[in-house]
């Protein structure tokens, strides 16, 4: 049972939920979550999830979570998994999916990570006892993956991944990276402050470091030093450059 719950629609129920509310869904159910909300869509679930929300979604869940939402979309799961090691008494929290379909933050320690639109894309936090998500972004794009990273992002593209400690053989925490457009690049497990920029295929293991597969520059360029390989090259002199 569940005291100061209000609900209407149809085919909804609240169990062992107080004051959480559903309002005009149809076939949705919260439970085990106190102060948690659904609000119109069909077929949601929130569980064990305190605080948290689903707004005009279809199909999306919530499980052993705290304060976490999902706005519309289809198919979308936010889940925090039993946490054990270092950070075992924390769940995922603040964790947020705005539309798309069938995006997935998941994981032990899962926090304040967003997923934008898109379809297929993930955010993970498995396999390792000190694998973490910690305010990440994923923005449109179709198949993409952050796997244990700090304060990363991936924007637009596909199958994309940035690989965390415990993803990959070699490891340590990643932290402030990013992938842009493109398909299918992947910065390593442990790598910091690195961007790859469109292309296909490329793969990012070095520091503070820039990748794209060719470079166009219609200004001027300016830098304190270049160090490069040169399979074959040609430059051409204006007079006065």
């Amino acid at each position: 049972s569940s005291t100061g719950t209000n609900i209407s629609g149809l085919a909804n129920r609240a169990i062992n939920s107080n004051n959480s509310t559903i309002f005009s869904a149809l076939s949705s159910s919260i439970t085990g979550s106190e102060r948690a909300t659904i609000l119109a869509g069909k077929n949601n679930s929130i569980q064990a999830s305190p605080q948290s929300t689903v707004i005009g979604s279809e199909d999306s869940t919530l499980i052993s979570g705290s304060q976490v939402i999902v706005i519309g979309g289809e198919g979308n799961l936010i889940q925090s998994t039993a946490a054990t090691g270092l950070f075992a008494s924390d769940m995922g929290q603040g964790n947020i999916i705005v539309g798309g379909k069938d995006n997935t933050i998941s994981g032990s320690y899962t926090w304040r990570n967003i997923i934008l639109g898109g379809a297929d894309n993930q955010m993970l936090a498995v396999g390792h006892s000190t694998n973490i998500n910690i305010q990440n972004a994923i923005v449109g794009g179709e198949g993409n993956i952050i796997h244990s990273g700090q304060y990363s992002f991936i924007g637009g593209g596909r199958n994309h991944t940035i690989a965390g400690k415990g993803h990959v053989a070699a490891g340590g925490f990643g932290f402030d990276n990013a992938l842009i457009a493109g398909n299918a690049n992947h910065i390593s497990g442990g790598v910091r402050r690195s961007v790859v920029i469109g292309g296909t295929g490329i793969s990012a293991s070095l520091n503070d470091t820039v990748y794209v597969p060719n470079l166009n520059v219609q200004g001027s360029l300016t830098a304190t030093s270049i160090t490069s390989s040169i399979v074959t090259s040609s430059i051409l002199h204006t007079e006065g450059s």
